[in-house]
């Protein structure tokens, strides 16, 4: 392969090997494939999430993580936003029987800065039925995020968090939500109507190896300002909320228990915790 190159590989016999730019910017924003769930993520240049290989399509997975790494290889000595993408390269989608699948490899310099404060609204909008499926990390399911994030630029905050259609905590753009209070860790379950996050699965490992309560159950928006807010995305990586609504709960402003969690998260992405050598292997 020639560096920066991805392959594009074929779902139906052997891999397709028209290729594209894997580093790429266009490749990774705005289009209608679906993202690998989570795997797209590798918080350094070669490491991968082993928990992250679920997807639907049947590649040879030696070729697949040698073109990831190829990108990563691309961007030496920094951390990377590897981005595998599956689309239908012909028929009407990439799970249609007599379509032929595609896959496409984006790579990103990943630099998260955190703003002064961050501050989150509750949408005055509600969700119904939530992204499609909870496993199912599709292009169609960040449609949805539009209507929410221009009420989030109306409100001038860095967050919008989405209730569902029964006034229940669901997600926020384009992350998961966790409460954080006196060692108990709560989130909306995915009968809520919300990704089921892998990001929000490896950090919840976490809090219960560092002796916390998890409890996953509905979650009413009035817990939003007694908690510590926590989001948590493979993108944004784990990141505390200042306020919501303008309202800054007195109990919450503890947030070492809550930057307990986001250090440990940092810590397993580049293998020094305990529970890195179950979610990460190299790529080479």
């Amino acid at each position: 392969m020639g560096g920066g190159q991805g392959p594009c590989l074929g779902r139906a016999g052997a891999p397709r090997c028209q290729r594209v730019r894997g580093d790429d910017r266009v490749l990774g924003r705005g289009g209608t494939g679906a993202p690998a769930p989570g795997r797209g993520a590798a918080r350094g240049p070669a490491l991968r999430f082993r928990a992250h290989r679920r997807h639907p399509t049947r590649y040879d997975r030696d070729e697949v993580f040698a073109a990831l790494a190829e990108v990563a290889a691309r961007h030496p000595g920094v951390d990377v936003y590897l981005r595998p993408t599956f689309y239908a390269a012909r028929g009407r989608s990439s799970l249609a029987p007599e379509s032929v699948g595609a896959m496409y490899i984006g790579g990103f310099e990943f630099r998260p800065v955190t703003p002064p404060a961050v501050r989150a609204a509750v949408s005055s909008h509600s969700r119904y039925g939530g992204p499609i499926g909870p496993l199912a990390k599709s292009g169609g399911s960040y449609l949805d995020f539009r209507v929410f994030e221009r009420e989030r630029l109306t409100h001038g905050v860095e967050h919008i968090i989405i209730l569902n259609e029964r006034g229940h905590v669901a997600e926020a753009d384009g992350a998961a939500v966790l409460l954080v209070r006196d060692r108990t860790v709560l989130v909306p379950p995915v009968s809520a109507g919300v990704l089921d996050s892998l990001t929000k699965r490896i950090l919840l490992d976490i809090a219960r190896g560092l002796g916390y309560t998890v409890t996953e159950r509905a979650v009413l928006r009035e817990e939003l300002y007694g908690a510590q807010v926590v989001l948590a995305g493979t993108l944004l990586g784990v990141r505390l909320v200042d306020s919501v609504d303008g309202v800054t709960p007195h109990q919450a402003r503890d947030t070492s228990c809550a930057q307990e969690l986001a250090d440990a998260y940092e810590g397993l992405c580049r293998g020094e915790h305990p529970l890195s050598k179950a979610f990460l292997q190299p790529l080479t």
